[in-house]
């Protein structure tokens, strides 16, 4: 049996440590929260935006969208399907009518939002409009934090590009934390830690004893701990220990890691020139934020592609799901396509992309639609 890789799983080990805190205290005004959703229901209730209007793209992950609708009125702006950022224009018309309280800023798959640079539309929003930069998918402290107004926040979620359960909320300097909406010890928080440490266990066992029963049972506590997260009542505060072990991560070392890796992915599709495989155009200087490959395929390869993969021991997944979006809004979503996300992780070396690449290429050539 191949090491176990899996795309969701970025274990990161000793070598990418240092003795050195990236995250210098005092620098930046942010509170540590156990998941993006625990900070993003904080922000709700601090700043009282119980049944106000969001505004987000029409692509975004489905559990994150449906605990959106819980206390927001959700509107769902289109989809640059190429460049994959929200397309402009419909977000400028969204923007003119609805006048939306809540303006999510999305950074897809850890790249650059192109709402940084294009600031027209900010002429169309009002004063006390809460802007949220969701950088789920990439280190948050990795990128240059623009604040753009005096009401901008940002939001990461390291559980998904790391192996520590922390998200921080990054607020601009004025802002004060108001703690009496934030937990600091609940079952919730315990539980959720356990199963993640679980899966991080079994993952790290898997890939260096080759066990294919061991990856599984990563999986099953991953779906455990997915299944679970950010669903308490009361926004909780991550543990001490990840917050201290997360900032002495060398992001500098993974940094150049996953740009290797995402740099090999280019070059191998490249030389095979899969038809059925649509790639993104992504810009070489965000080679290094990515946080995993994605492509393009029609959706009735996916359970079979997936299946294979599974068998080499590669866990390759969908970026999300496209039935479960498309049920937001019909109007808005309208790809035919899954997105299929290839891992960057640690365990992946330039051998397992030249591998990974290899076997899609005899997959699509076995299953030719």
């Amino acid at each position: 049996m191949r090491r176990a890789i899996t795309c969701w799983d970025n274990y990161w080990g000793l070598k990418y440590f240092s003795f050195h805190d990236f995250l210098p205290k005092n620098l930046f005004n942010v509170y540590n929260f156990a998941s993006f959703e625990d900070a993003f229901d904080y922000l709700v209730k601090d700043l009282e935006l119980s049944g106000e209007d969001i505004l987000m793209p029409g692509f975004y992950c489905e559990d994150t969208a449906n605990n959106f609708q819980k206390n927001l009125k959700t509107h769902f702006c289109k989809i640059d399907q190429e460049n994959f950022d929200i397309d402009y224009d419909d977000f400028l018309r969204k923007i003119k009518v609805l006048k939306p309280k809540v303006v999510m800023i999305y950074n897809f798959f850890g790249k650059r939002s192109i709402l940084y640079d294009e600031k027209e539309w900010l002429k169309y929003i009002n004063k006390d409009t809460v802007l949220i930069s969701d950088m789920a998918h990439g280190f948050l402290f990795n990128q240059k934090s623009d604040f753009i107004t005096d009401k901008h926040f940002y939001i990461d979620s390291n559980r998904k590009c790391t192996q520590f359960m922390i998200s921080h909320l990054l607020a601009p300097a004025h802002y004060k934390f108001n703690t009496k909406y934030i937990s600091s010890l609940n079952y919730y928080k315990v539980r959720t830690r356990l199963l993640f440490s679980l899966k991080n266990l079994w993952l790290i066992l898997a890939n260096k004893l080759r066990s294919h029963k061991f990856l599984t049972l990563s999986v099953k506590f991953f779906m455990k701990h997915n299944g679970l997260i950010g669903n308490n009542k009361i926004p909780t505060k991550a543990f001490f220990v990840d917050d201290f072990l997360f900032r002495h991560l060398d992001v500098n070392k993974i940094n150049s890691h996953k740009g290797k890796i995402f740099a090999k992915y280019t070059e191998e599709f490249a030389k095979y020139n899969i038809s059925q495989i649509r790639l993104f155009k992504i810009r070489k200087k965000d080679f290094e934020t990515m946080n995993f490959f994605p492509i393009r395929i029609k959706t009735e390869f996916v359970k079979k592609l997936m299946a294979y993969f599974y068998e080499e021991s590669i866990v390759i997944d969908k970026l999300w799901d496209l039935t479960a979006i498309r049920n937001l809004d019909k109007k808005i979503v309208q790809f035919g396509e899954e997105i299929i996300v290839l891992p960057c992780t640690s365990f992946v070396h330039p051998a397992d992309v030249e591998f990974i690449c290899k076997h899609l290429n005899i997959f699509f050539k076995n299953n030719i639609c």
